[in-house]
């Protein structure tokens, strides 16, 4: 009867016991439905823990392992007040739920409170999804911890507590954090500074697995007061709780895991799951839609899904943040997002789906959002996903009129901060727009926006700001400065004005237009586009002038000096021949008319046999002196006066041509710039040519430099007659500096020898 009796009694107190277990688990349970303490203080309680127990100063990087918690004894227990006391497990429990509340919707696990179609998701694609995921984790994290509360503190013991305790930290180092680490947005590291510091933006100096053993740790020991110690215990628990429902028996984390590869969709998931967040935080459905796109997409294209995964959300991402932005509802989010669904069915290039989203982003923001890389070049790349250029069939997509394989000028607009930076480029063919940006625009690293016009050529001109050219080499006859200002294009060809102020002439403006021949090109030399143009003159040939203007900066003028451009550092027209100097002080000259007797007014010309013909006797024809040249105006009389070898061969030539045209009767007379050599003037049929001088300076004898002279020019001119077969005639015209002061000109016939 006696054993019968305590049998009964410890039956009783078994039962009394469980009853108490309930109890207490159902009360904490109620308890740590409470959420209404606030965070901010275990936050602060835990930063200053930390200073008082690390001295780590850098960042130590996170492992899964949690075998460190197998350790902890929790051998102070005796020494202070807490584990049997229900006010401490209260705070411990309360500040746990506060954390976790705020924790949640920066994991997977925040899905299923976002919106109910998760939750269905997760059911339908789970082998055997966790019997608690309609309650929340929230819910299921509170049972566990109330049902510890109720072990703990109903040993009525201290050291068997403590032993509820150990075994607890026990079982959860068994685990592993990898589980935990996947369903975080940000992976532990964010989690672990989450918990370390209430903020997702702040650094931490301990691993995740850590973390615990030191929380654990600090919710022992007695320097602490209760309420520290117990909000200690409660982000502890809350890490610990977080972890068995991921990684426990039947945890969730293993289930998600294997969902993801039948969605195809693990190996990118480390990359996709930080879009997937951004997109969930405007719009759960939307979140959704893009999962099973990239689902569609893994099973479309499952070689390269790792990189097109990533790349994929990460473009989607910033589609819905720039709908969001716009105004646009979760629902409407929702509905951009499923268009992108036909994207995957209409082209077989996995990367048409993110090209789809980039329009839509554009359409909507009229920019695209890029990043820059180290040269400069606009890159699609965000953290984590591949680096990838701007496509000439995106540009299609929002630009009409863009043709991709065609060369196309283009204004880039740098969208940054308020600003609004434009610049010029040539999209050169190919599968990319390949061009850096601007120094003084973007740097290494920024993130701004890029918008696109088409840039015909009338625009390109309309847009070129007025640029004056200096005459930085001091030469004569050329302007000071000169102003290029209202460039045009109308049927093809370029015209501009331009302002002078020169005492050589009276012209104080004049235009100058040619036909563009090229455009647009690009600068290998700068980022400048330029458009070539050819100016006529008065016989209709060609000279090339290039406009090069960036966008941005000062635009400039180049002329074509035969291999290559050269910068044109001044100009000066002065009503019949436009002269242009580069920056290696070479000058040009373009006769917009021919020069005639309202520029040098010659004398009748008569026929001559004086000494000066004794070496060319016998190999001419005809022979003809004019006695006197007038220099009608004081720019000709300087040039004699002041000018160099150019410029005197300049007036020979010119005062050749008034002798062709007014007394040998040639037509269709050329003048060819000296620079060139070979023939000085010729016929447009090339049956004549013509070698002419200008004398200033007869030396000591001048009728030995006269006769020398005269030989030379009929010596090459049969040296043209070689070079063309077309030619029957040819003339040597030698104007010179008599010894009275007066110009005068001989003039020979010469024949093929």
């Amino acid at each position: 009867m006696r054993k019968r009796a305590g049998g009964t009694v410890v039956n009783v107190i078994i039962g009394v016991f469980l009853i108490y277990l309930c109890v207490s688990a159902a009360y904490f349970y109620i308890r740590s439905l409470d959420r209404g303490a606030s965070t901010t203080t275990s936050g602060a309680v835990m930063t200053s823990a930390a200073s008082n127990t690390t001295n780590i100063s850098s960042q130590v990087a996170d492992n899964f392992s949690l075998a460190q918690l197998q350790t902890l004894s929790f051998a102070n227990s005796s020494k202070c007040d807490g584990l049997l006391d229900s006010k401490y497990w209260d705070t411990a429990i309360q500040t746990s739920g506060n954390i976790t509340v705020h924790m949640i919707p920066n994991t997977v696990y925040g899905l299923t409170q976002s919106w109910s179609g998760w939750t269905d998701f997760f059911r339908n694609n789970m082998t055997n999804p966790p019997a608690w995921l309609s309650l929340g984790l929230g819910n299921y994290t509170s049972s566990l911890e109330a049902e510890l509360a109720a072990k703990a503190m109903g040993t009525n013991n201290v050291t068997l507590a403590a032993a509820v305790m150990k075994n607890y930290t026990a079982e959860v180092g068994a685990l592993e954090a990898v589980g935990v680490d996947t369903l975080t947005w940000g992976g532990l590291s964010a989690l672990k500074v989450h918990y370390q510091t209430g903020s997702w933006s702040e650094a931490a100096a301990q691993t995740f697995p850590a973390q615990m053993y030191q929380l654990f740790q600090l919710s022992q020991d007695c320097s602490y007061s209760e309420q520290q110690r117990a909000q200690f215990l409660g982000t502890a628990l809350s890490m610990t709780a977080l972890v068995a429902a991921t990684s426990g028996k039947d945890g969730f984390g293993q289930q998600f895991q294997d969902m993801l590869i039948r969605l195809g969709i693990r190996d990118a998931w480390s990359n996709v799951k930080g879009s997937l967040k951004v997109i969930n935080d405007a719009s759960p459905a939307a979140a959704y839609k893009t999962t099973i796109i990239l689902g569609a997409l893994a099973k479309k294209f499952p070689a390269n899904f790792k990189a097109l995964g990533s790349f994929t959300a990460s473009r989607i991402s910033i589609m819905v943040q720039a709908l969001k932005e716009k105004g646009f509802t979760a629902d409407e989010i929702e509905q951009k997002v499923a268009e992108l669904d036909q994207a995957i069915a209409e082209s077989d290039d996995g990367w048409h789906v993110a090209e789809v989203a980039d329009a839509i982003s554009y359409q909507q923001e009229g920019f695209l959002r890029v990043k820059i890389d180290s040269d400069r070049t606009a890159s699609l790349s965000t953290s984590g996903s591949p680096s990838r250029a701007v496509t000439a069939s995106f540009l299609a997509s929002v630009l009409p009129g863009f043709q991709p394989g065609e060369v196309t000028a283009l204004k880039v607009t740098v969208h940054k901060l308020w600003m609004q930076l434009p610049s010029y480029h040539v999209y050169q063919g190919g599968v990319h727009l390949e061009f850096s940006l601007p120094k003084g625009e973007v740097q290494p690293g920024d993130e701004v926006g890029l918008s696109f016009e088409l840039l015909p050529v009338e625009d390109f001109a309309k847009s070129i700001p007025d640029f004056t050219l200096t005459n930085t080499g001091h030469l004569q006859w050329l302007s000071d400065a000169a102003v290029l200002k209202d460039f045009r294009v109308t049927g093809g060809v370029m015209k501009f004005e331009v302002l002078q102020n020169d005492a050589w002439t009276s012209v104080g403006s004049y235009y100058i237009e040619g036909r563009v021949v090229n455009y647009p090109g690009v600068s290998s030399s700068s980022s400048s586009i330029y458009a070539d143009i050819a100016i006529k003159d008065y016989a209709g040939r060609e000279r090339s002038f290039r406009i090069r203007y960036d966008g941005f900066s000062s635009a400039s003028l180049a002329i074509d000096q035969g291999p290559s451009y050269s910068s044109v550092a001044t100009l000066l027209y002065d009503g019949f021949r436009l002269s242009i100097a580069d920056i290696q002080n070479e000058v040009a000259t373009i006769y917009t008319s021919p020069p005639s007797e309202s520029i040098y007014k010659l004398d009748p010309p008569h026929p001559y046999s004086g000494s000066y013909l004794k070496l060319v006797e016998g190999k001419y024809t005809s022979a003809y002196q004019i006695d006197k040249v007038e220099l009608v105006r004081d720019l000709e009389e300087s040039m004699l006066s002041d000018g160099g070898t150019y410029d005197r061969g300049r007036l020979g030539a010119e005062i050749a041509y008034v002798v062709s045209d007014e007394y040998l009767g040639l037509k269709n007379i050329i003048i060819e710039e000296l620079s060139k050599g070979g023939r000085d003037l010729y016929t447009q049929d090339n049956s004549v040519a013509i070698q002419a001088r200008f004398l200033k300076n007869l030396g000591a004898n001048p009728e030995k430099t006269i006769q020398n002279t005269l030989l030379d020019l009929a010596t090459k001119l049969q040296q043209d007659y070689k070079n063309q077969d077309q030619m029957r005639d040819g003339y040597a015209i030698l104007s010179y500096v008599d010894t009275d002061g007066a110009v005068k000109t001989i003039v020979l016939e010469v024949p093929k020898w």
